[in-house]
């Protein structure tokens, strides 16, 4: 036993893998050998090289220094970098291939991720894949084809074309590429990427299969030790993944108790059991989304078994499609903002295709004269996917509190467990649950709002009317190295399933580079360019009058959209990137005082017009920018004038979303 926890604090020192192998090694025996009292000693020596493991040890941060390591992850502008027994994020643009061998100087630092609550919290979505420190680069030294297995079958995969090699990736591995970018989104808007991530719905398949046919060549019980040697091989290659490792530590405990342990284990304490050695070797996992949706679906999957044993197939086919949407209901709509009504359709529809390609896919891999199977294969999915987005039923609910999941899981539970009259009060609470966080945004949330997203040294602006269902863009751009989904994560995030209308104030990228994500994703009604000759337009209670429009300067900014926003007796003034020159012209129309003004601030060293501001008397000003090495945004004379005219002044500055809502007549300020 003592020997046992040396040997696992000693290879936890030099690699986390052989840990993990020691560690099923040790409960085996344990609880084979129904000896209790070791098995908590041996819990407790996990529980405590599992702390030291995670905690005590950490980099010198800042500190420019030299690493030997190993790229176990490659995405789009960023790698796992593997130095000994941790990986770190390492974010480039430079390119390096998977198990490259990379010597690399540079420094340590935390994880950076974007305040926007509204987008994926980088540090805890790393951190729940056992990653806490980023590696930031400055100097290639040296790079070298890796020599491990996982290498070798690496670049045997590049010897064929990308989109050979790439579907190869996402079928088998649940990678996505460059070249399978498209359609693993789509499985991601279709609400079934659970589909092709391979995760326990993968792995399960993969033993039932294999059971099935070790069963006719082997008659004892001794082809287990096949198919977990074969599991664990996976596990290698799928680079110990959470999803992974969760699903073969389940398959092993339940044969452990199906054919070693005396005294059996019910499936809920299989369940728990798997919950508690699943965070030990992960544990921030409970800060992933896949966390809650795969230990939600086992529990309930465990709960119905005894239910659907006189089923037959395509009766529990049908019967589990229905529950597991019912029962990741809440998640959905908590994790991802939206529902889609269509996705148990689409689980009855690609279900039966990808289990024959994925089963198929372990056959081909050893034949690679067949390897050109592998483009029809993504081929039949793309063109079938996108006759599947056609009927796609998504409703966009926006940020829902917690207390109604929990209020949802409550009611869940006690229908399953509980009497008949249980279920018409299921069914009446579920409909007006639906409909409380589907409209929550009109039944509880103000009247207007005028939304300044922090997007960088760019600009997006957001207007809406809650109660007529209105929203216009004013600007649909993002700076320089800020995410293409910024805009379209704000907007499922808002609940905003359509656009009334897009106003782009001038040809300048930082001010309409997210409208293709945006048209991708929503209905646009129509957009409305800076050579409009529109003058008035309606959007619900939101009156938008145009005072300025192209007159083709030279400077672009200079043809910036100039939009006056009136809503009751509040006014709004959008003024693009426009100069002195446009502003002095403003004042022949007939200004009057304005409750808030976009302050313009992308030209160098422009001066605000003294006398324009003090015509408009703007109340509070929005600024959308930061400071940057660059870009010195905004300019001190700006900032000197617009205090002039005591104007309360607000910048999103990398660091915040500015809102202005409207509650009746009455303004009122939120900074998130």
């Amino acid at each position: 036993m003592l020997g046992g926890i040396i040997l696992f604090n000693y290879l936890l020192l030099i690699n986390s893998y052989y840990t993990i192998l020691i560690i099923f090694i040790l409960i085996f025996i344990l609880i084979w050998q129904q000896q209790k009292i070791y098995l908590w000693v041996l819990i407790l020596a996990i529980i405590i090289s599992a702390i030291l493991f995670y905690y005590l040890k950490h980099p010198n941060f800042y500190q420019n220094q030299i690493a030997s390591g190993q790229i176990q992850k490659k995405g789009v502008g960023y790698y796992y970098l593997q130095i000994g027994w941790k990986q770190y994020f390492l974010k480039t643009t430079l390119n390096f291939e998977l198990h490259d061998q990379v010597y690399l100087q540079g420094y340590y630092s935390a994880i950076t991720s974007s305040p926007n609550i509204y987008e994926l919290n980088l540090h805890h979505w790393l951190n729940a894949n056992n990653i806490f420190y980023q590696f930031n680069l400055t100097k290639v030294i040296e790079v070298k084809t890796g020599t491990s297995i996982l290498a070798k079958i690496t670049n045997f995969f590049n010897n064929y074309d990308d989109l050979t090699k790439d579907t190869i990736y996402l079928i088998l591995f649940g990678q996505k590429t460059k070249t399978t970018f498209n359609l693993y989104n789509d499985f991601v808007k279709m609400g079934v990427i659970h589909l092709l991530i391979v995760s326990g719905y993968h792995i399960n398949i993969l033993f039932y299969f294999l059971d099935r046919l070790f069963k006719r060549i082997f008659r004892r019980k001794i082809y287990y030790y096949f198919i977990y040697g074969f599991l664990f091989f996976y596990l290698y290659l799928l680079n110990y993944s959470f999803a992974s490792v969760k699903v073969v530590i389940l398959l092993t405990l339940s044969l452990f108790n199906t054919h070693f342990l005396q005294k059996k284990l019910s499936l809920h304490q299989i369940w728990g059991l798997n919950v508690f050695l699943v965070l030990l070797f992960f544990p921030y996992s409970f800060l992933s989304s896949g966390f809650w949706y795969s230990f939600t679906v086992t529990l309930f999957i465990f709960t119905f078994q005894t239910k659907t044993k006189h089923y037959a197939f395509y009766q529990k086919l049908f019967y589990y499609n229905f529950m597991i949407f019912v029962v990741l209901l809440g998640w959905t709509i908590y994790f991802n903002y939206h529902l889609n009504f269509a996705s148990m359709l689409f689980n009855l529809l690609l279900t039966p295709i990808l289990v024959v390609i994925y089963l198929l896919s372990f056959l081909i891999v050893w034949l690679p004269p067949c390897y050109f199977i592998y483009q029809f294969f993504y081929f039949l999915l793309s063109n079938y996917v996108a006759l599947c987005t056609k009927i796609n039923l998504m409703w966009n609910v926006g940020v829902v509190n917690i207390g109604y999941i929990v209020l949802y899981y409550l009611i869940l539970l006690s229908i399953i467990n509980s009497i008949r009259w249980w279920k018409k009060l299921f069914t009446f609470m579920l409909i007006f649950f639906l409909l409380c966080t589907s409209f929550q945004n009109s039944f509880f949330s103000v009247n207007y709002s005028i939304t300044m997203l922090n997007v960088g040294n760019g600009q997006t602006i957001v207007l809406q009317d809650h109660r007529a269902l209105k929203t216009v863009l004013y600007d649909v751009g993002v700076g320089r190295g800020r995410s293409k989904q910024l805009v379209r994560n704000y907007l499922r995030w808002a609940g905003i399933n359509w656009i009334d209308a897009v106003f782009i104030s001038h040809q300048h990228d930082d001010h309409y580079n997210n409208l293709f994500e945006v048209q991708n994703y929503f209905l646009v009604k129509q957009i409305i360019q800076n050579n409009t000759n529109l003058k008035t337009i309606w959007f619900g209670g939101m009156k938008f009058t145009i005072l300025h429009r192209s007159i083709n300067d030279a400077d672009e900014n200079n043809n910036s959209l100039v939009v006056l926003v009136k809503i009751n007796n509040i006014k709004i003034l959008l003024t693009g990137d426009i100069s002195q020159k446009v502003e002095l012209n403003l004042l022949n129309q007939d200004l009057s005082t304005v409750n808030l003004l976009q302050v313009a601030i992308m030209v160098r060293q422009r001066v605000l017009a003294c006398l324009f501001l003090q015509r408009i008397q703007p109340r509070f000003c929005f600024i959308s920018g930061e400071k940057t090495k660059q870009q010195k945004y905004p300019a001190a004379t700006v900032l000197e004038n617009l205090q002039t005219v005591n104007c309360q002044i607000y910048f999103t500055g990398d660091k915040q979303n500015l809102q202005f809502n409207i509650i009746g007549k009455q303004p009122m300020l939120k900074l998130f």
